[in-house]
């Protein structure tokens, strides 16, 4: 007697452990970096960089609206086009621990503020236990040079006003210094002179680890420009490897619009 139960619990365990395998396996391909419509999104292997120093993510103030799980919330990203643009929206964490990405289909923004949506939170991003505290999105702008457009992104009320920036960069080198520059203008590829100079803040010898993303925050307000203005904005990034004192050289732009997003 005592045989036959245990063969038949060893019966009902194997046929578990199968179940359990099989849903197992039809979760991970369900998160799986796959065409989701208007965009690639899910689960696979980094690409490897060989930039010692790459941005993560370019937001907006407030940034991203925080969101639950099974509440049926769609993110939409609002970023301002100043003339008809290409565009590709980017997403991932910033805390590696997660092999996340999420890559919007080419696209073409009209001049104005413009959204990006449907990015149904529950098909992805919540299955994978990755939320607004982690997440990185990042626009790209169809421009010669590293053209960004920093990004609100929400699910309920649209902000009214974008005054302060902030930025996500992760060194995949460890970096002994950093000094960002902030400049008036598009200056791809033209010399940065001091006159178009809005601000400069250095970080002296505070180390930045390698893969461990740091924050850089930057208000409108703190800049010696009037507060209707818009136009471009030059971000220049410099830095030093811990490993052989070498420098790191990044340049982005954006455009600052001073209009109301309603509009």
């Amino acid at each position: 007697m005592m045989s036959i139960l245990r063969t038949h619990l060893m019966y009902v365990s194997s046929f578990l452990l199968l179940t359990f395998s099989l849903i197992n396996k039809d979760l991970v391909a369900q998160v799986d970096y796959q065409d989701r419509g208007n965009r690639y999104e899910g689960t696979k292997e980094k690409p490897v960089s060989a930039k010692p120093l790459i941005l993560v993510a370019a937001l907006a103030y407030p940034g991203i609206e925080p969101y639950q799980k099974w509440q049926d919330q769609s993110l939409k990203v609002a970023f301002y086009a100043p003339k008809n643009l290409g565009f590709q929206v980017h997403a991932r964490e910033t805390d590696g621990h997660i092999i996340y990405r999420m890559d919007s289909k080419p696209s073409q923004a009209p001049r104005g503020w413009h959204e990006f949506t449907p990015w149904e939170v529950d098909e992805v991003l919540t299955r994978v236990e990755l939320f607004a505290n982690n997440l990185g999105v990042l626009v790209n702008f169809d421009l010669p040079g590293k053209v960004i457009a920093p990004a609100v992104v929400y699910h309920t009320r649209k902000p009214q006003q974008v005054n302060s920036y902030h930025f996500s960069f992760l060194p995949l080198a460890g970096l002994s210094y950093l000094k960002f520059e902030v400049y008036q203008g598009y200056l791809y590829k033209k010399a940065l002179k001091p006159e178009f100079l809005l601000k400069r803040e250095s970080w002296g010898e505070r180390a930045m680890e390698s893969k461990i993303c740091f924050d850089y925050d930057l208000a409108f307000s703190k800049l010696d420009l009037p507060p209707e203005w818009s136009g471009w904005i030059t971000l220049r990034v410099r830095g030093k490897r811990l490993s052989d004192n070498k420098s790191v050289k990044e340049t982005f732009y954006f455009y600052h619009a001073a209009s109301n997003m309603s509009r």
